[in-house]
């Protein structure tokens, strides 16, 4: 299971997911505003990005099922 972009546009740039991610998967682009998704291969898939990021820009995926903004939390 790794993190993955559900909606680029809803992300609003907040850094939330920066800031909560305990393995540094995350980089903020501050020339487009935007959270970018630097190491994904770090990810350990603990959901803190996908709880805590305000607009549900980030789900979560493996090869049988995704959690994201159609899935509720």
């Amino acid at each position: 299971m790794s993190v993955i972009r559900q909606d680029l546009s809803a992300c609003i740039g907040c850094g939330t997911c920066a800031m909560v991610c305990p393995m540094d998967v995350f980089r903020l682009d501050t020339e487009h505003q935007k959270s970018v998704i630097a190491y994904v291969q770090s990810c350990q898939t603990c959901g803190q990005c996908w709880l805590n990021c305000p607009t549900d820009s980030i789900g979560l995926q493996d090869a049988e099922i995704s959690f994201g903004m159609n899935y509720g939390r």
